[in-house]
């Protein structure tokens, strides 16, 4: 029967578990027997944890060549979207310019049936002078807005602002 593979959990375990017999002997290692031994288990366990680490490691290379693949996709059908509806429009614009410019508002044919229409909804409107419109057209508004970067600086100079701390920052596993 082949032997189970070691996860980083068993590892882990086993640092917990080394540590743990140190403790209960309360940190002796005067003993040149006893410290041979947790010296041995402690350099097993960091280098099974390097080599599950390569792993890791490996497995991730490969997922973020797979996600780098797929974003290229992404980008590549996007690209072929855009120039797929660019040319929808412009085919569009051809037949309804064709049937305007010949005057038919309606055309039948075996598959389908042309029709020139008003768009529906809200009439298009064009405000060529803002000026010029009255008044009782206009509507005040103000946004108020938190300057973030003012606020950061002033809380890093150890200022303590109501409303507003600094967080710790985040941590993250960098691979080179």
């Amino acid at each position: 029967m082949a032997e189970k593979k070691r996860t980083v959990f068993d590892i882990v375990g086993d640092f917990d578990a080394l540590n743990e017999v140190l403790a209960e002997t309360g940190g002796d290692l005067t003993d040149p027997e006893v410290e041979q031994i947790y010296e041995q288990f402690l350099a097993e366990i960091k280098s099974d944890f390097a080599n599950k680490a390569d792993g890791y490691a490996r497995v991730l290379a490969d997922i973020q060549g797979k996600i780098d693949a797929q974003k290229a996709e992404v980008d590549r059908l996007n690209a072929l979207i855009k120039s797929n509806k660019g040319k929808a429009d412009r085919l569009r614009w051809l037949l309804q310019t064709a049937m305007i410019a010949t005057g038919y508002r309606k055309v039948e044919t075996n598959l389908h049936v042309f029709t020139i229409a008003k768009n529906g909804g809200k009439q298009k409107l064009d405000i060529y002078d803002p000026h010029k419109v009255p008044s009782i057209f206009s509507v005040t508004r103000t946004v108020t807005e938190i300057d973030k970067d003012r606020l950061r600086a002033s809380l890093e100079t150890g200022t303590e602002i109501p409303g507003a701390v600094l967080m710790e920052r985040g941590e993250s596993l960098r691979i080179r």
